[in-house]
């Protein structure tokens, strides 16, 4: 027998035109129909500006019809959707975890928001935690639309952008510097570099900042743009050798301070104790394989208290080369 779900009596009811008295319309200026009643019943905000001539700037009460330009009418399907029964519909699929699903769920997140949709809200916060715990690196695609959308100052501890920059302070490696930072702005990315809470060191601050210029396929030259966001790092807490062989030649600092950064931490160094070595480079080895930058393990089973042991950085994380000193 067949199956009797009640919601399905509403959906029917998105189809029929003469049932629907209101249009979203979105960025791309596609109208998505709806019903003033449904999305009433759903957000105290638009009740009152349906049915309490509630002043709305988005609202057009004479063409019945709210102008949404932060968002794609494929957003707004979804709003509609959801207010229609209660799910996400089937293009907002988690199990399909690209940077197009996670924009969409941040601009869905914003309508949520916007409009006081709060079982809206509920849902695309659920699903946009496991879109990113599938695959963390979209919640650079994640912070970054939401930056667009309402800036990137304080976030609140319980929405999702709040989520997204966690991830991305805990797991650098795997957002950031796992391809993500090429996808966002560059107001997004200064609020990245300026951040005191993200667990990474100056050089990798630079890397995060290299990678971004270097992946400037949507855009124009982006190297203006680093060189003004590279005054944010400190040279001087940043190996010498590594300066000369990485950072000297990016473009982003003045000759000068390249030279007075390295004089300073090489008078600071010069009798330093092995034991406080955090990172070490090898050039000129026998086997190529060998030579790179190594970043030391505080603590390894078997290894007595005189040793010091160095892993080899690879470019997903560290490799099985040691360097014992």
């Amino acid at each position: 027998s067949e199956v009797y779900i009640h919601s399905s009596a509403i959906l029917v009811g998105m189809s029929k035109s003469h049932m629907l008295d209101v249009a979203l319309v979105g960025n791309d200026d596609i109208p998505v129909r709806a019903s003033r009643f449904i999305l009433g019943c759903y957000s105290k905000l638009l009740e009152e500006v349906f049915f309490k001539q509630r002043e709305c700037s988005m609202y057009d009460e004479e063409k019945q019809t709210i102008v949404v330009d932060f968002c794609n009418s494929q957003v707004l399907k979804a709003a509609v959707h959801h207010c229609f029964s209660g799910e996400l519909p089937s293009d907002f699929n988690v199990d399909r975890p690209d940077e197009d699903v996670a924009r969409n769920l941040a601009q869905l997140d914003h309508v949520a928001k916007t409009f006081q949709l709060r079982a809206l809200g509920e849902v695309v916060y659920r699903a946009a935690r496991t879109l990113i715990n599938r695959r963390t690196v979209l919640a650079c695609a994640v912070f970054d639309e939401l930056s667009l959308r309402r800036g990137v100052g304080s976030v609140d501890s319980t929405c999702i952008k709040r989520y997204a920059l966690d991830t991305m302070r805990e797991m650098p490696m795997d957002t950031l510097l796992g391809g993500g930072v090429q996808w966002m702005k560059e107001e997004s990315v200064m609020s990245i570099m300026q951040d005191q809470d993200l667990d990474v060191d100056e050089f990798y601050m630079f890397k995060i900042l290299k990678a971004w210029e270097g992946g400037a396929t949507r855009t124009n030259d982006r190297l203006a743009k680093a060189r003004k966001m590279a005054k944010h790092i400190e040279l001087k807490f940043i190996e010498a050798e590594l300066i000369k062989s990485q950072i000297s030649n990016s473009g982003y600092f003045e000759d000068a301070d390249i030279a007075e950064a390295i004089k300073l931490i090489e008078e600071t160094l010069a009798n330093r104790d092995p034991h406080e070595m955090e990172r070490v480079l090898v050039e000129g080895a026998g086997t190529p394989i060998v030579n790179g930058i190594y970043l030391r393990v505080e603590e390894e089973l078997g290894m007595s208290e005189e040793e010091i042991l160095f892993v080899k950085e690879a470019d997903d994380g560290f490799s099985d080369v040691g360097l014992y000193l």
